[in-house]
C-alpha cells in the first residue's frame, strides 16, 4: 500500500504537480509558437514580451499546485539538513500563496452571504494572544 487508500483516485498526492507540469508545458508551447510566428521589429518584441509576462504569471500560479513536492523529494532523496530546510521553506511559500489566493474569494463569499463584518474578520484574523 502506498500513500493512501486504494479507492482514492490519486493516492500518491501527485495530481497537483502533474497539473502544474501540464500547464507549464502548454505555456512553453505557446511561447515557442509565438516566438516562431513573429518576425523582428517593435511589434514582435512587444508581443513576445506580453506573452512572456503572461506565461510567467500563469506558471507562477500553477507552481502553487506543487505544494509538498519539494519536501517529498528532499525526504525521498535523503537530503541533508540544509537541503531539507530549503525544500520545506519552498513548500511553505507555496502553501502560503495558495492560502492567500483562496482567502480573497472566501472573504467575498462570506461577505455576500450576509455575514457580519465582525464575523468575517474574526474568521480570517489570526488568534490574539493576551497576557
Amino acid at each position: 500500500m502506498q500513500n493512501g487508500p486504494l479507492n482514492m483516485v490519486y493516492p500518491t498526492g501527485e495530481a497537483g504537480k502533474e497539473v502544474a507540469d501540464w500547464i507549464d508545458r502548454q505555456v512553453a508551447a505557446f511561447r515557442n509558437y509565438v516566438d516562431a510566428s513573429t518576425g523582428s521589429g517593435a511589434g514582435a518584441i512587444t508581443l513576445n514580451t506580453a506573452v512572456g509576462t503572461a506565461g510567467d504569471v500563469i506558471s507562477g500560479a500553477a507552481d502553487m499546485l506543487r505544494v509538498g513536492d519539494s519536501t517529498g523529494q528532499a525526504i525521498g532523496e535523503g537530503a541533508s539538513g540544509s537541503g531539507l530546510v530549503a525544500a520545506v521553506a519552498q513548500d511553505v511559500g507555496r502553501a502560503s500563496a495558495l492560502a492567500l489566493t483562496m482567502a480573497v474569494p472566501a472573504n467575498a463569499a462570506l461577505r455576500s452571504s450576509g455575514a457580519a463584518a465582525s464575523e468575517v474578520s474574526y474568521l480570517l484574523a489570526p488568534p490574539r494572544l493576551e497576557g
